[in-house]
Formats: structure tokens, sequence, C-alpha cells
């Protein structure tokens, strides 16, 4: 069965290269798997509050953590292999779609889905009274939160509300409520040298940073952050610190910022182990989430060509390890062991003074996570997050080229049998797609 699903996919691939048109029988059966993708995601992924967790078990309940045990860091303080490790980052990164399926549907209840999200992702801006600190998740009071948040879940919450704020969903007294905290965020951050602040156990420290470097990530999340709050908020200052900040080289690299982004993802490649092969390649999605709303907004010609560059690099090197799903088997073994994190985990507790200590715990805790958390990264975050960075290129050449195998990726798997979120990828990557050979629209 699987030879004649790769020959299936082949004949698709050299029709769509040879300008065939694919038959409508696929494209309706990919809008079917999304929807049915869609209708997972918020029968057991979605928190009331609006947060996105990582895990949930098929057949019972999602377990959060206490407030004694997020006071104390249990089972770490990064809360790490928890259900909520990434809800801000995950929810940040789905609102965009979520607006964009409202766009298109005109459904009332995409716009109230849309507005959830939003709501979430602005308590975890409004549970700590650190300035600037943006939590990962709530606990089981609503409120209760890990002390260190981190650079991968911070931008993504700026990304995620920009969207928001400029869909056409929000009323004039919410728009205005989220765009004077993205802007108060942006100015703690600032005052902070962009280094992301600590809460609780950690207060007083910081845990990464959000600004210029010698790696394509960092710089385009720095960019996109001053020219999203400058186009939100109005400010012309903000639009200053975006035209500096372009021109701003590290003192490690020969090169400027705006030329870091025309290199693309793949330029971070030898000093992130296993990007090559796409291990981490999720982590990359919210830089060409970021870099597609750069090119978007940039009146400069030249500019916007070196981060359409920077696009179209990504995606051919994403496209790599886009076929890699057909190695997914949806009757595989579904036992997932970080569901019980607590009777597993909180056994191996240390007392924790800093990041470093949290990080030495987890290597001792990660090995715990089991086999099936290693099996969905590879055969389903990687294509997944592979179709959406192609998607989100917005290169007309690469998306055509690899459309058919990005289709087949979205109807292979089924989402009710996965443990792990990581499949809301797939409705990111088919509401990036251009619509009827036009662009698609990005918010």
């Amino acid at each position: 069965m699987r030879q004649i699903a790769k020959l299936v996919l082949l004949l698709l691939l050299l029709g769509n290269q040879r300008g065939l048109a694919i038959p409508n029988s696929v494209t309706g059966a990919t809008s079917q798997s999304i929807e049915a993708a869609h209708q997972e995601i918020w029968k057991r992924f979605m928190d009331p509050k609006g947060l996105l967790y990582d895990f949930a078990p098929i057949n019972g309940k999602v377990l959060l953590p206490t407030p004694e045990e997020c006071a104390q860091g249990k089972p770490n303080a990064f809360s790490w292999n928890t259900p909520f490790a990434n809800c801000c980052m995950f929810s940040g990164l789905y609102l965009p779609t979520l607006c964009q399926r409202w766009q298109r549907t005109g459904e009332a209840k995409a716009k109230d889905e849309a507005r959830q999200v939003a709501a979430g992702l602005m308590l975890l801006s409004e549970v700590s009274d650190v300035p600037g600190f943006i939590a990962r998740g709530v606990g089981t009071d609503g409120r209760c939160h890990y002390p260190a948040g981190s650079d991968d879940q911070t931008h993504p919450w700026f990304y995620g509300l920009y969207a928001y704020v400029r869909s056409g969903i929000p009323e004039a007294a919410e728009k205005a409520r989220i765009i004077r905290r993205m802007t108060e965020v942006a100015a703690a951050l600032e005052a902070n040298r962009w280094r992301l602040p600590c809460d609780g156990i950690f207060k007083g420290q910081n845990r990464g940073a959000l600004r210029v470097a010698s790696d394509f990530r960092a710089t385009v999340r720095h960019l996109f952050i001053l020219r999203a709050v400058a186009l939100v908020s109005g400010e012309p200052r903000w639009q200053a610190a975006y035209e500096a900040a372009l021109r701003t080289q590290p003192k490690d690299s020969n090169k400027s910022a705006i030329e870091i982004c025309a290199g693309g993802y793949p330029t971070d490649i030898p000093q992130m182990k296993g990007l090559e092969t796409g291990a981490p390649l999720w982590i990359f999605i919210g830089a060409q989430a970021s870099l597609r709303e750069l090119a978007d907004t940039e009146t400069n010609a030249a500019n916007r060509r070196l981060y359409q560059q920077g696009l179209t690099a990504g995606a051919i090197q994403a496209a790599r390890t886009l076929d890699t799903f057909h190695e997914f088997d949806n009757q595989s073994n579904n036992s997932f062991p970080l569901h019980e994190w607590r009777t597993r985990l909180n056994p191996l507790w240390q007392a924790q003074k800093s990041a470093e200590d949290t990080e030495r715990l987890d290597k001792v805790q990660r090995p715990l996570s089991g086999p099936r958390r290693s099996y969905e990264h590879k055969y389903v975050q990687i294509p997944l997050a592979s179709a959406l960075m192609v998607a989100l290129s917005g290169d007309q050449e690469t998306i055509s080229r690899f459309r058919p195998t990005m289709e087949a990726t979205f109807r292979h798997y089924d989402w009710s049998r996965l443990d792990m979120s990581f499949f809301f990828f797939a409705e990111c990557a088919y509401y990036a797609l251009p619509v009827d050979g036009q662009n698609g629209e990005h918010h």
C-alpha cells in the first residue's frame, strides 16, 4: 500500500510540474481533512481560555499543573513536558490562521474562536506584575504559571495579536486595549535590552532575548516586533527603530540585519543541531511567518526583494523533508507516557535557582517522555512544519511544485489518533496557500 501511495504522489507531482490541472477531488478531499483537523484541535487540544495545549490524551482529561507546582517549578521551572509548555507559542502561531478562516468563511463561529484565542494570549501577559513577562500557559486556577517564558514564546505572542488587530474582528475598545498592551510589552523589553524577564522563583533573572544577532531567527523576530508595533500603534518611534535595526550589523557578523534575513533559515543550520533534517524546524515557523509579514508590509522594493530571497531559501530547504509523512503509520501504538507527567516526572524534581539548574534537571526528566513523542515529532511535526514553511514563502513556483505533496500530507493522517497538537500546522499551511491561483492573504 505504501508503494502505491508513493506512485500516486509521484504522478500528481509530475503532472503538476508539467502544468496539468490538479483534480478538484484532490482539493475537496484536502479541505475535508483540514476541517477534520480543525474539529479535532477544538475537541481535545484547546483550553476553554483559548490556549492550545502541547498534547492531550485520546480519551481522558488534560492534567494541568497546580498553583503549588507552578510556584515550586514542578516538574521543572520551564514547564517542559507539561501540557502547556508551548501554549503561548502555539496559540500565537495559530491565531492568524483563525483570522484567515473567518475572513474566508465569514462564519460567526470562526470569529468567536479567534476572539477566544486572542483573549488567551492577552491573559498570558496579565498574570504577572513583571513588566514584559509573558507566561507560557496557566494552570488549574487560571492564573498560576511557571517562572520562565522564552523568546520562542514571546515572539508568537506579538505575531498572533498583530494579526488579530489587523483582521477586522476586534471592536474598537478591544483593539485599543490589545494595541496598548503590545506597546507596553515592547517598551518593557526594550528597556530590558530586549532580554526576556522571569517571574516567581527566578524573578530578577532573564532567559533569552529578542534582538538582532548573527543568526536569522533572532534577527527576523526582532525586526518583526518593531515593525508590528509600529504598524498597529502608529507611533513614529517604532518605525524609526525598525529602520535603524535594518542597518544594524551584529558584532560577530559581516552582514547587516536585512542581509541576514535574505539568507533565510538555512543560514542557521550550522549552529542548530538537526536542522538540516528538519528536527527543530517547528521553532522556525514564527520566523518564516514574520518574514512573510515583513515582505508584505515593506514599502522599500529593495528590502522586499531581500525578504523574499529569505522566504524562498527557507521554502526550498524545508521541502526536502516534506515527503517523510508517508512513514507515519496511523495504526501505530498510541501509548504516550507524558499524559502521566505528574507521576513520572515530579519524583525526579529538584529545587532550581537558575535556568541552568532547570536545564540540568531536564536532562534527567526528558528520557521519560517515551518513544511516541519522538515518533510524532519525526513523522508528523517535520512534514507538516515543512509544508507550512513552503506555504508561507509566497513563492509561486516552489508552492506549485510541491503543492501535490503538501495536499497528500494533509490527507495522510488520522488526526483523532495523534497525541501531540503539532498537526495544527496543517490548518495553518492550508490557509496560507494561494486560493484559485492567487496569492493567499497574509494579515
